[in-house]
């Protein structure tokens, strides 16, 4: 759970999706025959901008996943770019940084927070706030 850079050089050919994938150790699949990401998160590059995708599993067992940060711009096509990833934990919840040529995308990522917000403050939160935050993570 330390801090963490991540660098990749990478082109797409149009409508193509070249990614980082940031992930905990695989877990196993439900039937046991291969190792499969749990809570990662998927910062995709593609022609119109950059999308961060958090992908978790929910009570059920669900896989489930969302899309938690975007920023809007033009990349081309079978051009190189270098796609920077940096993770710093903080007081405040974790905080992703994705920069890519001029471009810069920060996210806090608030499920984090709020889960040790939760925590933390367990004994002042009233059942109904639980039951709210517990829905939420779902």
């Amino acid at each position: 759970k330390g801090n963490s850079e991540v660098k990749a050089e990478m082109s797409f050919d149009y409508r193509m999706a070249p990614s980082i994938v940031i992930a905990e150790k695989p877990g196993v699949s439900k039937d046991k025959n291969f190792p499969e990401f749990r809570t990662h998160y998927e910062i995709v590059l593609y022609y119109e901008g950059i999308n961060v995708w958090r992908h978790w599993f929910n009570e059920k067992g669900k896989q489930v996943w969302r899309k938690v940060a975007f920023m809007k711009a033009k990349f081309r096509p079978g051009v190189k770019y270098e796609m920077e990833v940096d993770i710093k934990f903080t007081a405040r919840g974790p905080m992703m940084t994705v920069k890519v040529g001029d471009h810069e995308l920060g996210y806090t990522d608030d499920l984090a927070a709020l889960v040790a917000l939760v925590k933390t403050c367990a004994n002042y939160i009233t059942p109904e706030i639980k039951a709210q935050v517990k829905e939420k993570l779902k």
